[in-house]
Protein backbone atom coordinates (compact mmCIF):
# COMPACT_ATOMS: atom_id res chain seq x y z
CA UNK A 1 0.00 0.00 0.00
CA UNK A 2 2.62 2.44 0.85
CA UNK A 3 5.94 1.45 -1.00
CA UNK A 4 7.83 4.71 0.03
CA UNK A 5 9.68 5.50 2.54
CA UNK A 6 7.68 9.52 2.52
CA UNK A 7 4.70 9.90 0.98
CA UNK A 8 2.66 12.86 0.69
CA UNK A 9 -1.18 12.70 0.57
CA UNK A 10 -2.89 15.75 -0.80
CA UNK A 11 -6.20 16.02 1.79
CA UNK A 12 -9.17 18.50 0.09
CA UNK A 13 -10.82 21.43 1.56
CA UNK A 14 -14.27 22.81 0.93
CA UNK A 15 -15.53 25.09 3.29
CA UNK A 16 -19.35 24.41 1.99
CA UNK A 17 -18.82 20.65 2.38
CA UNK A 18 -18.86 19.55 5.86
CA UNK A 19 -17.04 16.31 5.05
CA UNK A 20 -14.11 18.78 3.67
CA UNK A 21 -14.52 21.58 5.50
CA UNK A 22 -12.32 23.37 8.52
CA UNK A 23 -14.42 22.21 11.91
CA UNK A 24 -13.47 23.59 15.43
CA UNK A 25 -14.30 22.04 18.81
CA UNK A 26 -13.42 24.37 21.79
CA UNK A 27 -11.12 26.39 18.84
CA UNK A 28 -9.98 22.95 18.13
CA UNK A 29 -9.41 22.27 14.64
CA UNK A 30 -10.25 19.31 13.10
CA UNK A 31 -10.95 17.53 9.26
CA UNK A 32 -13.45 15.18 9.17
CA UNK A 33 -12.34 13.40 5.40
CA UNK A 34 -8.77 13.09 6.87
CA UNK A 35 -9.91 10.98 9.94
CA UNK A 36 -11.70 8.93 7.86
CA UNK A 37 -9.44 8.60 5.42
CA UNK A 38 -6.43 7.21 7.71
CA UNK A 39 -8.70 5.11 9.68
CA UNK A 40 -9.65 3.11 6.44
CA UNK A 41 -6.13 3.24 5.21
CA UNK A 42 -4.88 1.04 8.57
CA UNK A 43 -7.95 -0.97 8.80
CA UNK A 44 -6.97 -2.39 5.13
CA UNK A 45 -3.34 -2.56 6.44
CA UNK A 46 -4.45 -4.31 9.29
CA UNK A 47 -6.48 -6.65 7.05
CA UNK A 48 -3.41 -7.40 4.82
CA UNK A 49 -0.75 -8.37 7.58
CA UNK A 50 0.13 -12.00 8.33
CA UNK A 51 -0.21 -13.48 11.58
CA UNK A 52 3.16 -12.81 12.36
CA UNK A 53 3.23 -9.31 11.86
CA UNK A 54 3.30 -6.44 14.18
CA UNK A 55 3.74 -2.83 13.49
CA UNK A 56 3.35 0.32 15.45
CA UNK A 57 1.70 3.69 14.10
CA UNK A 58 1.57 6.75 15.67
CA UNK A 59 -0.98 9.27 14.83
CA UNK A 60 0.06 12.61 14.88
CA UNK A 61 -2.01 16.00 14.84
CA UNK A 62 -1.36 18.90 15.66
CA UNK A 63 -4.46 20.06 17.14
CA UNK A 64 -6.40 17.55 19.87
CA UNK A 65 -9.31 17.80 18.33
CA UNK A 66 -8.15 16.29 15.46
CA UNK A 67 -6.20 13.92 17.71
CA UNK A 68 -9.36 12.66 19.52
CA UNK A 69 -11.18 12.10 16.94
CA UNK A 70 -9.20 9.93 14.92
CA UNK A 71 -8.32 7.82 18.17
CA UNK A 72 -12.03 7.65 18.80
CA UNK A 73 -12.20 6.46 14.97
CA UNK A 74 -10.00 3.84 15.48
CA UNK A 75 -10.85 2.40 18.23
CA UNK A 76 -14.52 1.81 16.61
CA UNK A 77 -13.02 -0.40 13.70
CA UNK A 78 -12.22 -3.00 15.92
CA UNK A 79 -7.92 -3.08 14.69
CA UNK A 80 -5.99 -6.63 15.57
CA UNK A 81 -3.57 -6.46 18.09
CA UNK A 82 -1.05 -6.91 15.30
CA UNK A 83 -1.72 -3.24 15.37
CA UNK A 84 -0.38 -0.72 18.02
CA UNK A 85 -1.77 2.60 17.40
CA UNK A 86 -1.05 5.84 19.42
CA UNK A 87 -3.01 8.80 18.54
CA UNK A 88 -1.91 12.23 20.29
CA UNK A 89 -1.16 15.63 19.62
CA UNK A 90 2.87 16.51 18.51
CA UNK A 91 3.33 17.27 22.26
CA UNK A 92 2.07 14.11 23.57
CA UNK A 93 4.51 12.13 21.03
CA UNK A 94 7.79 13.80 22.00
CA UNK A 95 10.70 11.16 22.76
CA UNK A 96 8.21 8.29 20.74
CA UNK A 97 8.68 6.73 17.92
CA UNK A 98 6.08 4.64 15.63
CA UNK A 99 7.38 2.04 12.51
CA UNK A 100 4.68 4.28 10.52
CA UNK A 101 3.49 7.55 11.73
CA UNK A 102 0.51 9.64 9.99
CA UNK A 103 0.96 13.33 10.33
CA UNK A 104 -2.14 14.91 10.02
CA UNK A 105 -1.62 18.52 9.27
CA UNK A 106 -4.37 19.51 9.34
CA UNK A 107 -4.74 23.36 8.46
CA UNK A 108 -7.03 25.56 11.11
CA UNK A 109 -7.64 28.63 7.99
CA UNK A 110 -7.62 27.89 4.79
CA UNK A 111 -4.75 29.72 3.70
CA UNK A 112 -1.52 29.62 5.06
CA UNK A 113 -1.87 32.80 8.12
CA UNK A 114 1.84 32.75 9.77
CA UNK A 115 0.48 33.75 12.54
CA UNK A 116 2.36 33.16 15.68
CA UNK A 117 0.25 31.71 18.07
CA UNK A 118 -1.04 29.26 15.21
CA UNK A 119 0.13 25.58 16.01
CA UNK A 120 1.38 25.04 11.97
CA UNK A 121 3.42 28.28 12.08
CA UNK A 122 5.60 26.62 14.56
CA UNK A 123 8.85 24.91 13.39
CA UNK A 124 9.59 22.44 16.06
CA UNK A 125 5.54 20.82 15.44
CA UNK A 126 6.83 19.59 11.69
CA UNK A 127 10.24 18.94 13.32
CA UNK A 128 9.13 16.88 15.96
CA UNK A 129 6.46 14.99 13.58
CA UNK A 130 8.34 13.93 11.13
CA UNK A 131 11.32 12.10 13.67
CA UNK A 132 8.88 9.87 15.11
CA UNK A 133 8.88 7.46 12.10
CA UNK A 134 11.18 5.06 12.42
CA UNK A 135 10.04 3.33 8.78
CA UNK A 136 7.51 5.03 7.33
CA UNK A 137 6.56 8.61 7.19
CA UNK A 138 3.13 9.84 5.45
CA UNK A 139 2.28 13.75 5.74
CA UNK A 140 -1.27 14.72 4.69
CA UNK A 141 -2.01 18.13 4.05
CA UNK A 142 -3.66 20.28 1.84
CA UNK A 143 -1.29 20.60 -0.37
CA UNK A 144 -3.27 22.28 -3.29
CA UNK A 145 -5.19 24.24 -1.55
CA UNK A 146 -2.38 25.65 0.43
CA UNK A 147 0.39 25.97 -1.12
CA UNK A 148 2.32 28.80 1.14
CA UNK A 149 3.54 27.24 4.03
CA UNK A 150 7.27 27.34 4.21
CA UNK A 151 7.48 24.12 6.89
CA UNK A 152 5.70 22.28 4.56
CA UNK A 153 7.12 23.67 1.12
CA UNK A 154 10.77 22.82 2.37
CA UNK A 155 9.89 19.36 4.05
CA UNK A 156 8.66 18.27 0.49
CA UNK A 157 11.63 19.90 -1.29
CA UNK A 158 13.93 17.92 0.83
CA UNK A 159 11.84 14.86 -0.29
CA UNK A 160 11.94 15.84 -3.61
CA UNK A 161 12.46 12.46 -5.52
CA UNK A 162 8.94 11.11 -3.53
CA UNK A 163 7.35 13.83 -5.07
CA UNK A 164 6.02 11.65 -8.23
CA UNK A 165 3.94 10.06 -4.99
CA UNK A 166 2.47 12.95 -3.83
CA UNK A 167 -1.45 11.27 -3.83
CA UNK A 168 -4.60 13.12 -3.80
CA UNK A 169 -6.82 11.67 -1.37
CA UNK A 170 -10.05 13.10 -3.09
CA UNK A 171 -8.86 11.72 -6.08
CA UNK A 172 -8.39 8.06 -4.82
CA UNK A 173 -11.92 8.52 -3.67
CA UNK A 174 -12.80 6.92 -0.23
CA UNK A 175 -15.96 5.18 -2.24
CA UNK A 176 -14.04 3.38 -4.83
CA UNK A 177 -10.67 3.23 -2.86
CA UNK A 178 -12.33 1.76 0.12
CA UNK A 179 -15.89 1.64 0.70
CA UNK A 180 -19.18 1.15 -0.82
CA UNK A 181 -21.56 4.74 -0.49
CA UNK A 182 -23.70 3.19 2.00
CA UNK A 183 -20.50 1.99 4.26
CA UNK A 184 -18.94 5.62 3.79
CA UNK A 185 -22.10 6.77 5.12
CA UNK A 186 -22.54 5.08 8.05
CA UNK A 187 -18.65 6.10 9.04
CA UNK A 188 -19.46 9.35 8.56
CA UNK A 189 -22.58 9.34 10.43
CA UNK A 190 -20.33 7.29 13.15
CA UNK A 191 -17.53 10.43 13.05
CA UNK A 192 -20.47 12.66 13.58
CA UNK A 193 -22.08 11.38 16.71
CA UNK A 194 -18.14 10.78 18.04
CA UNK A 195 -17.71 14.75 17.31
CA UNK A 196 -21.09 15.63 19.19
CA UNK A 197 -19.71 13.69 21.86
CA UNK A 198 -17.01 15.08 22.69
CA UNK A 199 -18.09 18.30 22.89
CA UNK A 200 -18.98 17.09 26.12
CA UNK A 201 -15.90 15.96 27.47
CA UNK A 202 -13.27 18.92 28.01
CA UNK A 203 -10.53 18.75 25.87
CA UNK A 204 -7.05 18.65 27.81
Amino acid sequence: MINKNVTFIDIPLNRDNSIFRINKLLYSSYHTYSAIFVAELIKRFDSLLSENESWTIGLIAPYKAQAIILNKLITSYGISDKLKIYSDTVHGFQGDECDIVFFIANPNNYYYTGHSKCLLSKEYIYNVAISRAKDYLIILHPFEAIQQNPYINSISSSYSRNLKILLYASHLSLRSYFLTREILLKRIVISRVMIMSMFSDKLK
